[in-house]
């Protein structure tokens, strides 16, 4: 009979041996959420340090490879990030997070060809996986292929209805994909001095979306009533046509043009604008151009209006805040008119609340210049709010009110009320 002692040794040794293992696996998984935790900290270098000790334990521990791989992408050293991912995907083909890191990897790098065939390789092995569809979606949207990615992105609503990405990512696509809208406007202005008028200002106009830039065509119809007339739609209704453009020249720069014509006397004859806007470091962007209009009188008398003028404007959070002066020569003296405009969006960049307030006259705003070159000239002071809603991506509704005191004769003033509502769709 065999002594206990050397019954027990194979046993000691054996656990031992597994301890050994255990205590190694332990500490390598310690130490693997060590260096994430540096990682999501930004300490690449030391997080990478002890990648690097327990890939020399373990090299099949993939989840360190792909980590270090990560903090190589995050510091934008998209050729090293390559090797650690490959080198895991060499292993094994569909490993979830090393395939998720070389499609960003590509995506960030703007290989967006070699972004979508990772993207096809994940599907490929993960089947209906929202995260690759999402991120499959937003190559083919970077690609310019808006109805594809359309496609796809509603592939992944139909696996999770309530993924926020996804739906985020679909209002996106659809910013894109729908290149038209049709608006309709209506505003209203009475007033009492120093008699009773009523002037009712429609608008219809159609915009269309391109590469080259945002394009609208626009016409004015105009109807001042007194007491005593038909209260609208009267014989001489007057019309204006107006073609307005936002041709994009780079990254940073983007122009206003527009030209409007009428017939009538209740706006300008002729009417234009052209202005250049630049984006700048820190949410900042200016501008910088001019105005021209020409009013012509029922006695075929014309005056030329001649108007300067720019933009600064400040993005910060949810909010735009912008500043606009316009200075016009007017008889042998300069006029001066400024404009502050305060926007929080909410949703969308077509959701949001405002206010404005004004000194002086304004050549974009057809209430200031329907009363020919006269009323034009007049002292305005003005506070306009309002909210704009966006539903459903496509049907847009904005009502607002605009409180005037202005000049009527020299050193007499009315109050105005002029509430407004516009309707749009986008299709």
């Amino acid at each position: 009979m065999l002594p206990i002692r050397k019954l027990l040794l194979p046993v000691l040794l054996m656990n031992f041996i597994f301890t050994g293992v255990m205590a190694q696996e332990v500490t390598n998984d310690s130490l693997y959420k060590k260096a994430r935790k540096l990682a999501y900290d930004h300490k690449f270098t030391e997080a990478r340090s002890i990648g690097m000790d327990i890939l020399d334990k373990d090299s099949a521990y993939y989840d360190v490879s792909v980590l270090i791989g990560r903090t190589y992408a995050w510091e934008h050293k998209y050729d090293t990030a390559r090797i650690f991912f490959q080198d895991v995907l060499d292993h094994e083909k569909g490993y979830y997070d090393a395939v998720d890191g070389l499609i960003d990897v590509e995506l960030w790098a703007g290989n967006l060809d070699t972004a979508l065939y990772f993207a096809n390789h994940a599907l490929a092995h993960h089947p209906k996986e929202v995260r690759f569809l999402n991120k499959k979606a937003e190559i083919l949207l970077e690609s310019r292929q808006g109805k594809e990615a359309e496609r796809v992105i509603l592939e992944a609503l139909d696996e999770e209805p309530g993924n926020e990405a996804s739906r985020e990512l679909l209002k996106k696509i659809e910013k894109v994909t729908i290149l038209n809208r049709f608006q309709l406007e209506y505003d209203f202005e009475f007033f009492e001095d120093p008699w009773t008028k009523r002037w009712h200002l429609f608008a219809f106009n159609y915009m269309r979306k391109t590469r080259a830039g945002n394009f609208i065509f626009r016409v004015y119809m105009g109807d001042m009533v007194s007491n005593g007339e038909q209260p609208l739609f009267r014989e001489d209704l007057q019309f204006q046509y107006e073609a307005e453009g936002y041709p994009v020249l780079s990254k940073w720069h983007y122009l206003l043009v527009y030209y409007s014509f009428s017939d009538g006397t209740l706006f300008p004859r002729h009417r234009a604008g052209l202005e250049i806007y630049q984006k700048l470091p820190r949410s900042w962007e200016i501008s910088l151009g001019g105005r021209y209009m020409r009013f012509v009188s029922e006695a075929d008398e014309s005056d030329d209006v001649y108007v300067i003028t720019g933009t600064a404007t400040k993005y910060w959070r949810k909010y735009m805040f912008t500043f606009r002066p316009y200075i016009s020569p007017q008889d042998n003296r300069v006029s001066h008119s400024y404009f502050l405009h305060a926007r929080r969006f909410l949703k969308a960049s077509d959701d949001y609340v405002f206010l404005e307030l004004g000194i002086g006259n304004s050549p974009d705003e057809p209430s200031y210049y329907t009363g020919g070159i006269e009323e034009y000239r007049l002292d305005k002071y003005h506070a306009r709010a309002g909210v704009q809603l966006l539903f459903a991506s496509r049907f847009l509704l904005n009502f607002e009110t605009t409180y005037k005191y202005e000049e009527y004769r020299n050193g007499t003033y009315r109050n105005v009320i002029r509430p407004g509502i516009k309707a749009g769709y986008y299709f």
